[in-house]
């Protein structure tokens, strides 16, 4: 190209070189100084501006994060999450998240097991005000009012009055104005008049209490108390069931029974001839008519002969012998004799 003012041409291409630079895309890549790919959106790692990813920790002490609505763009909104692991973060997202099958509660401050408000009274009734058993309320009573122990909701300026009509005043029950004239032991029931009388349940613990095979327990409370009864052995069971502690629920219940070693020594080192061997079995039977006192067999008047010697024996100076088929007693010393073995006819008798 044929240049008119030479002096121009320099100026021109110096230019025109600037303006490729300025639209080359490899000119303009935006590196981080920690080497990462172009675009990337990198947190500062020096303590200078952080990213705040609003990492929380639940009850379970797994991580969880912030989650964002991905739909909404980002305005540049301030998550709130300080003292929460759930919960809205105030800007679409979330704290955390619970685990299943529990809630989070209001505050974000911990995730909670699912509860069932309950604003009903141990007795069944309606209550209108207090707690509901989940954190929130049954019910506000109006200006200059108050709520009772029996929530009901009671003027600020009512009188107790626990008087009985008859004179003489209230044990126990309700004094008119939310409150209580007195309670009564544990296990007794206020009746109608204010008066403690024994409830059904009286000597029942908590946990509940063994009476042999039977199994005592209390279901439900106040006037609703009901004693229960149960029979561990004929619960199915049979004699593989006994009523005893259950380590693992913290009560007394219907629970298999433990196995049971049978032994019948003596305390001598000798074997039983008869009585139980401790696991519901027996060491021997005695014959028909005799007694089993500590473990052996004792013949008795009257008693089959069965392991009677067939020359008898002596208890002491007590003469026992053999007489048609049964056992037969007798006191030598009635008639002034001695009990002892005579050789001459190889038998016991009274000399």
């Amino acid at each position: 190209m044929f240049w008119p003012y030479p002096a121009v041409r320099p100026l021109f291409v110096a230019a025109v070189a600037m303006a490729c630079a300025c639209s080359d895309p490899a000119a303009t890549e935006d590196v981080a100084d920690n080497g990462s790919a172009v675009g990337e959106d990198v947190d500062d790692t020096t303590g200078g501006g952080a990213k705040d990813t609003g990492a929380t920790t639940n009850d379970g002490g797994g991580v969880k994060l912030d989650v964002d609505d991905p739909g909404k763009p980002d305005t540049g909104c301030v998550k709130v999450c300080l003292g929460k692991i759930c919960g809205p973060n105030g800007c679409g997202g979330v704290c955390g998240f619970c685990a299943t099958g529990q809630f989070c509660a209001k505050d974000g401050s911990k995730c909670q097991e699912y509860c069932k408000p309950d604003c009903t009274t141990l007795d069944g009734a309606v209550k209108k005000c207090g707690p509901d058993g989940c954190g929130g309320s049954c019910g506000k009573c109006p200006k200059a009012y108050t709520c009772g122990i029996d929530f009901l909701c009671h003027a600020a300026d009512c009188k107790p009055d626990c008087k009985l009509a008859a004179g003489g005043a209230k044990k126990c029950g309700d004094n008119g104005c939310g409150g209580l004239c007195g309670t009564c032991a544990e296990g007794d029931l206020c009746d109608a008049s204010g008066t403690c009388k024994p409830g059904p349940c009286k000597g029942i613990p908590a946990q509940g209490v063994c009476d042999g095979s039977i199994l005592k327990t209390c279901k439900g409370n106040g006037v609703t108390a009901q004693k229960v009864l149960v029979d561990c052995a004929a619960q199915g069971g049979g004699p593989n069931k006994i009523c005893g502690w259950d380590p693992g629920n913290n009560v007394f219940a219907c629970i298999d029974k433990p196995p049971c070693t049978a032994d019948c020594s003596l305390k001598d080192g000798g074997k039983k001839q008869c009585g139980s061997d401790g696991c519901d079995g027996k060491c021997g039977v005695c014959p028909k008519g005799w007694s089993c006192p500590g473990g052996l067999c004792k013949p008795e008047d009257g008693g089959d002969c069965g392991f009677l010697p067939a020359q008898g024996k002596c208890d002491g100076n007590v003469w026992i012998f053999c007489n048609t088929g049964k056992i037969k007693k007798y006191d030598c010393g009635k008639v002034g004799q001695k009990c002892m073995y005579d050789s001459a006819i190889a038998k016991f008798t009274c000399k």
